[in-house]
């Protein structure tokens, strides 16, 4: 009976480990896809401006 109740124990112990690390995994993950939303917002905003200052280099016939 004490052998049951250690394995028990055991499987209670690595089925826990096994959720919170699954639930780490994913706030991990949601945080990466933050950061690369935040990183592509970037990009995108930049490259708009970097455009528009070409654009502007190009009018003035600059280039």
């Amino acid at each position: 009976m004490r052998e049951n109740q250690i394995r028990s124990k055991k499987s209670c112990l690595a089925g826990l480990e096994a959720k919170i690390g699954s639930r780490d995994e994913t706030l991990i993950e949601k945080d990466i896809r933050l950061f690369l939303s935040i990183v592509f917002a970037l990009e995108q905003k930049w490259s708009r401006f970097f455009t528009s200052i070409f654009d502007i280099f190009l009018d003035l016939n600059i280039f």
